[in-house]
């Protein structure tokens, strides 16, 4: 028996850190030897998931998510702390909380003297300085009377507690503990200050102790800043932001896959030995060495921020100059490639920068449309807030920074309302993804991927190349997504329109009649009734798609910067369909098309046809999925144009790949 069997250690996990809190379990029990109970928050995740911890023994709390929404970067998850906050948990003597994406290193034994609460300061893991409540409001621009009533009652000094790692004396629960915690949440619900650790920062304020850091090493620090942590030491491992080990080509990916592949071993009813835990002189030795490199790299930070910052004072004075700059700059970067060809050895690789990922702010979108333009397509401010500001969802958009605080990289979602089967579904549409030359080959897609997996169902599609498709599968899998990409090969189809026998040119705003079918252009401001009233009719016939009612339709053909237009298909007074139209010079673009099945046939595609020629185009293209469709066009002598791809996961919510509804508005 030894002295901590009546002490707890548990972690918070929903359905996709699973493995993550296996590692966890695995690194306490072999590396630091804990002799009391283990414990998973387990916030919402299906039971048949927990099998494997219910058969280690490891004690299991179902959490419900305490709201649907939280405002800010942050998951719902993350609020389940407050659970270890409620009586039940009254009955052990001790507990730490550990999140679960951590690797303990040794043992935790000596946390158990302390009384009380206690925690790491925020953003101590820099080892100089920490974050304060003013500093919180300044982040977060909270300026609800309420909330500067906090600042003023609490002060503006009143240190930030970090949650990753948290040791609670049961003592401190009280019957009102969590409802208050809740109460405290609710209070600050639409703010983006919704992260647990301000709330335990402002509930428990001035009545927790300070850690030392050493206890937590967050090792991204390190690495991003490029300051060498090979022997340094520290009780346990925090892997901050988005990316996970799981995403590094290093040593400690090692330690962490070692780890994982352990777990299996876990036997409580035959434990280990507790380890020797840290004296003070440890913990003090080993702070100080942290401190020792952190020192020695600071003339290097220092110089590499005073470059950054005259970076960006000479773009604003001359662009030129600045452009001119960075391009001998990355012509510099490539010089240990000239040595080879000199005849001079050097076989070591070109360090590649280093960058972190974070969410998009505002400002953000000057350097973002820069950066798309130089890479990927040609995009403008106003392209990119109608694209991103205006549309039917929030979209999600990552952004990658280098030292210097330079946006060098995106990864954007644009999630879309889905008709799946006889449910909906949001489905995740991967946009504009790029990143500078410099940056490439470390992992930016997966670590995008991984970040927007743990945010709950990711059901990710988009139109991509075959060379990019085997990028994407690979990519999913490697951030720990069931390989179950698939891949749609089709083609867009066009067919060029004789004009001889059709000299006037015709009105676009004008209507076309033929026999009893109609074409008349939808204005602007109305035709919510009529397209609503369509879809309504059409959607038991798609198997899968995005939702096409007046909402989705409006922004993304109607309000787009693009010279679309949209048209209803009329039978009589029966409307039937309707077809959006781009003129690129002489050709009629077709981007989407929308009618219902018993309508579809030859006579109307005659008339579309002959619409186009009225508005002297000269060739008709467009792309569908939609089999009835496919067979007119083929009777009406459409040929193949070029071909395209379209990728997407189904791991989430199966999906049989002839089922997707698509057209070229379903493309970025």
């Amino acid at each position: 028996m030894t002295n901590n069997q009546k002490n707890l250690l548990v972690t918070l996990a929903d359905k996709n850190y699973l493995d993550f809190a296996k590692q966890l379990f695995s690194s306490v029990y072999f590396n630091a030897g804990w002799q009391g109970d283990y414990m998973l928050l387990a916030h919402e995740v299906p039971e048949s998931d927990l099998e494997w911890f219910k058969n280690k023994g490891i004690l299991i709390k179902r959490c419900q998510k305490l709201t649907d929404h939280i405002a800010g970067r942050w998951p719902v998850t993350i609020l389940s702390k407050f659970y270890i906050f409620t009586p039940e948990f009254k009955k052990w003597d001790k507990i730490i909380y550990l999140d679960a994406d951590l690797i303990v290193n040794y043992s935790l034994d000596n946390l158990l003297d302390i009384e009380g609460l206690a925690a790491i300061k925020n953003r101590s893991f820099t080892f100089f300085g920490s974050i304060k409540l003013k500093h919180f409001y300044k982040f977060f621009k909270l300026n609800h009377k309420s909330q500067q009533d906090d600042l003023k009652k609490y002060g503006p000094n009143l240190p930030m507690l970090c949650a990753t790692l948290l040791v609670i004396n049961p003592k401190i629960i009280t019957n009102e503990t969590f409802a208050n915690l809740k109460s405290l949440f609710l209070r600050y619900q639409n703010s983006s200050s919704n992260t647990e650790e301000f709330f335990f920062s402002i509930y428990f304020a001035n009545q927790w102790t300070s850690l030392s850091p050493i206890y937590c090493l967050f090792y991204n620090y390190f690495k991003d800043h490029q300051i060498n942590s090979k022997n340094l030491k520290s009780i346990t491992t925090h892997f901050v932001s988005y990316q996970k080990p799981l995403d590094y080509c290093d040593s400690i990916y090692e330690i962490w896959k070692n780890n994982f592949n352990r777990a299996d071993q876990i036997d409580l009813n035959n434990r280990l030995p507790a380890k020797g835990a840290w004296n003070n002189w440890e913990v003090k030795k080993n702070y100080y060495r942290v401190i020792r490199q952190i020192v020695l790299a600071w003339p290097r930070l220092l110089i590499n921020y005073l470059i950054g910052l005259g970076g960006l004072v000479l773009k604003k004075l001359s662009p030129s100059v600045y452009q001119f700059l960075l391009k001998f700059k990355k012509s510099i970067l490539k010089l240990p490639l000239l040595f080879k060809d000199q005849g001079v050895k050097n076989n070591k690789p070109v360090d590649k920068l280093p960058y972190t990922i974070r969410l998009y702010q505002t400002g953000d979108e000057n350097q973002l449309v820069d950066i798309i333009n130089r890479i990927f397509t040609k995009m403008d401010n106003k392209k990119w807030f109608w694209k991103y500001k205006k549309g039917p969802l929030k979209p999600l958009i990552l952004v990658a920074e280098n030292n210097r605080k330079e946006i060098v990289g995106q990864f954007a979602v644009l999630p879309n309302q889905m008709k799946y089967y006889s449910d909906q579904k949001i489905g995740h549409q991967t946009v504009e993804v790029v990143i500078e030359k410099e940056y490439r080959n470390q992992k930016f897609l997966e670590s995008c991927i991984s970040f927007f997996i743990q945010q709950g169902d990711f059901l990710p599609y988009g139109f991509v190349d075959e060379k990019m498709a085997n990028i994407y599968s690979r990519a999913m899998f490697m951030a720990g997504v069931k390989q179950t990409n698939k891949t749609i090969k089709s083609n867009i189809l066009e067919k060029k329109l004789d004009q001889s026998w059709w000299p006037k040119m015709f009105n676009l705003n004008k209507k076309i009649n033929q026999n009893k079918l109609s074409i008349e252009r939808l204005d602007d401001n109305v035709g919510e009734k009529e397209i609503n009233s369509l879809w309504e009719k059409k959607q038991g016939e798609i198997k899968v798609g995005i939702i096409r009612d007046w909402k989705f339709l409006k922004w993304r053909i109607i309000d787009t910067p693009e010279k679309n237009s949209l048209f209803l298909l009329k039978d009589e007074d029966e409307i039937i369909g309707y077809f959006s139209l781009e003129i690129d010079k002489t050709t009629a673009i077709i981007s989407d098309l929308l009618i219902l099945n018993k309508n579809v046939d030859l006579l109307l595609f005659s008339a579309i046809e002959n619409f186009c020629r009225q508005l002297k185009l000269k060739k008709i293209k467009l792309f569908t999925t939609d089999k009835t469709i496919l067979k007119i066009l083929k009777e009406r002598g459409y040929y193949k144009d070029r071909e395209i791809y379209f990728t997407y996961n189904d791991s989430p919510a199966p999906i049989e790949i002839n089922d997707f509804y698509l057209t070229l508005i379903d493309a970025d």
